[in-house]
């Protein structure tokens, strides 16, 4: 499933990129493309993230596996 159709951005991509960056949905539209076409989908984009943000600690290092 695509979370973004302009940039076409699958979950997983999506995933990935939101964990990378702990949590933080501008830096991770920006690694991935998603959101920044049409817009349509960055409430879903916001929402998704929510329960990576409350799994990943504060703390946590920049890049996961570091």
């Amino acid at each position: 499933m695509y979370v973004c159709c302009c940039a076409a951005v699958p979950q997983k991509t999506w995933d990935t990129a939101l964990e990378m960056a702990q949590g933080d949905v501008e830096k991770a539209c920006s690694a991935t493309g998603a959101g920044l076409g049409c817009g349509g989908c960055r409430e879903f984009l916001k929402t998704a993230a929510v329960p990576v943000r409350a799994l990943v600690p504060p703390d946590a290092p920049a890049r996961l596996g570091s």
